[in-house]
């Protein structure tokens, strides 16, 4: 097997690695603040093609941005930011406290993302407890800062006041 040395084949496989650690990532549990464990979502998402929710080009947000409801306070630190979820079919609105320097490592310490770390970069994979896999039906979590697609991947966004971070359930 030959090695990968070129720039374009490291950034190839670079972006592969992201999109394995965002998967994974998402498949950690992500717990609603107010619902008792018995009732948290654990089920991996499936896409029905007539999802109104579903979001089928990642450079646009979803359509109904600002139906998220009441944030939820979670997590402690100096430092805070707003983190939205738009799932297949439900919407969630956080304010993440936390000393953390990165969006990848305050989501990963309150735990509403989980997934894999490969190269020093998080692929999610879960978000408050939904699975996604890419290769099953080609559903994923596209991440937005601001409602814009974002430019590096959550475990390279650095977290900056007043700046909201989402992760939109995306079917390619």
């Amino acid at each position: 097997m030959q090695k990968c040395t070129t720039q374009k084949c490291v950034m190839k496989k670079r972006t592969a690695l992201l999109l394995a650690l965002l998967c994974v990532f998402s498949l950690a549990a992500c717990t609603k603040q107010d619902a008792p464990p018995e009732k948290q979502p654990t089920r991996a998402a499936s896409y029905s093609g007539d999802s109104q929710t579903a979001n089928e080009n990642p450079t646009e947000p979803p359509a109904d941005a600002d139906d998220y409801g009441e944030p939820k306070e979670v997590g402690e630190g100096a430092a805070q930011f707003t983190f939205r979820v738009a799932g297949e079919s439900e919407k969630a609105q956080y304010t993440v406290h936390t000393d953390a320097e990165t969006v990848g490592e305050a989501l990963l310490n309150v735990e509403l993302v989980a997934g894999t770390v490969s190269m020093g970069s998080l692929m999610v994979t879960t978000v408050c407890g939904t699975a996604l896999d890419y290769n099953e039906d080609g559903a994923y979590w596209a991440f937005y800062v601001n409602g814009e697609y974002a430019q590096t991947g959550v475990s390279e966004t650095k977290i900056a006041p007043d700046t909201i971070y989402e992760f939109a359930y995306t079917k390619a």
